[in-house]
C-alpha cells in the first residue's frame, strides 16, 4: 500500500514530498505511460510513482519504501518478454549465442540508456545528494528505474498488455541500438544461410542514398542471384545491409523455407 505524508513533508525534509500523487504529478507521468500505448487503469499511478522513487530519496523523505521490490519483478518480466522476442527473431541461433544476445539485451548498460531514451531521468525521485552527484543520468539508475516501471506495468495490465508494450518500446529499440553496433548479426546469419543450403553468397545493393552529411539515409536490398531476398534501410550501409538481411531472414520464415 502506498503511504503519502499526511503534511505534504517527508521526515527530516525541507521541502515537499513529490511523492504525492497531485494532478501534477500525474500529469508529469502520462506521457511515460503513453509511449508504452497503454491507458491509465486502476491502481496504476501509485505503483507508476513509487517505480521512480530511488532509496536515497525513500530514506530523505522518511517513506517506507523505494522501488527496488518493483525493480526485482520488472528483471523477470523483461527477462521474459526479452526470451520470446530473440527466440522469433533470431531462429538461426543456437542456445548459447541466444543467451549471449538475452543477456546483453536484459543488461543494466542498456536498460540504463532505453531508460535515458525514454526521459526516465527528469522524473526520478531522487535524494538531494543523489541528484547533486548526477544521479539523473546516471546509467544504473535509469535501468534500475526502467526495470520497476516494468514491473509496476506488468502488475497493472498483466502479461499479455505488457508484452507487446516492452517489445515496441524497450527490446525491439534495444535490438536496433545493438544490430547498428554489430551486435546482432544478422548479416552473418543470412549468409551462413544461403552458404549451406545454395552454396552462394548474398549480395546488397544501394537503391537510394539521401540526405545531408551528417543525417545520411541508405536503402539496401539483398539479393541471391536475382532473387530479392529482403530490403531495409539505416543511417549507414553497414546498418541498412544488416536491417535488409533481418528482412530477409523473416521472409523467408514466413514462406517455409529453412531459417
Amino acid at each position: 500500500m502506498d503511504t503519502v505524508p499526511a503534511n505534504g513533508e517527508g521526515a527530516g525534509s525541507q521541502s515537499p514530498v513529490r511523492y504525492q500523487l497531485t494532478p501534477e504529478r500525474i500529469e508529469e507521468l502520462t506521457p511515460l505511460l503513453a509511449r508504452f500505448g497503454l491507458t491509465p487503469r486502476e491502481g496504476l499511478w501509485p505503483r507508476f510513482n513509487r517505480a521512480l522513487i530511488h532509496r536515497s530519496y525513500r530514506t530523505e523523505a522518511g517513506l517506507d519504501e523505494d522501488n527496488e521490490r518493483l525493480e526485482f519483478l520488472g528483471d523477470s518480466v523483461i527477462g521474459l518478454a526479452a526470451t520470446e522476442f530473440i527466440l522469433r527473431q533470431q531462429p538461426l541461433s543456437d542456445e548459447g549465442s541466444l543467451s549471449k544476445l538475452r543477456a546483453t539485451l536484459v543488461s543494466r548498460a542498456l536498460l540504463g540508456e532505453m531508460g535515458r531514451q525514454l526521459g526516465l531521468g527528469p522524473l526520478l525521485l531522487l535524494g538531494a545528494g543523489e541528484s547533486r552527484t548526477g544521479g539523473r543520468d546516471r546509467i544504473s539508475i535509469l535501468g534500475s528505474a526502467l526495470e520497476a516501471i516494468c514491473g509496476a506495468l506488468y502488475l497493472t495490465y498483466g502479461w499479455h498488455e505488457v508484452r507487446p508494450a516492452l517489445e515496441a518500446v524497450v527490446l525491439r529499440p534495444a535490438m536496433e541500438s545493438h544490430a547498428e553496433s554489430g551486435l546482432v548479426d544478422f548479416k552473418s546469419q543470412l549468409q551462413e544461410w544461403t552458404q549451406k543450403y545454395h552454396q552462394q553468397v548474398p549480395i546488397y545493393r544501394v537503391v537510394s542514398e539521401g540526405g545531408p552529411e551528417h543525417q545520411k539515409s541508405f536503402r539496401m536490398r539483398v539479393y541471391l542471384q536475382d532473387r530479392l531476398l529482403g530490403e531495409g534501410t539505416g543511417p549507414r550501409k553497414k546498418t541498412a545491409e544488416n536491417d535488409a538481411a533481418q528482412d530477409a531472414i523473416s521472409r523467408l520464415m514466413d514462406e517455409g523455407e529453412h531459417p
